[in-house]
């Protein structure tokens, strides 16, 4: 399930935005979300640069997926929020 140069499959950011979801709920962050496709996506930019990236990436491979950077991580979900994935 790793990132690569190619776009990401519907189950990798699935997996991505519900760990990004459940952490910055853990964490008592603003939840303003919206949903595209099957994702929720949290929309506020304050809370995205609260969460904790590295803690993303740990919860993520710790459900299967190949351990990559939590900066890959960042970017990628950013990515999704402004629509380029």
């Amino acid at each position: 399930m790793a990132f690569g140069c190619a776009s990401l499959t519907n189950l990798q950011i699935l997996l991505l935005c519900e760990v990004v979801f459940e952490l910055a709920k853990q964490q008592s962050l603003c939840l303003d979300a919206c949903r595209i496709n099957d994702w929720t996506i949290l929309t506020s930019e304050q809370t995205l640069n609260k969460v904790s990236w590295k803690k993303v990436t740990q919860e993520m491979a710790r459900r299967g997926s190949y351990p990559y950077g939590f900066t890959t991580a960042k970017k990628k979900y950013f990515d999704v929020v402004r629509g380029k994935v």
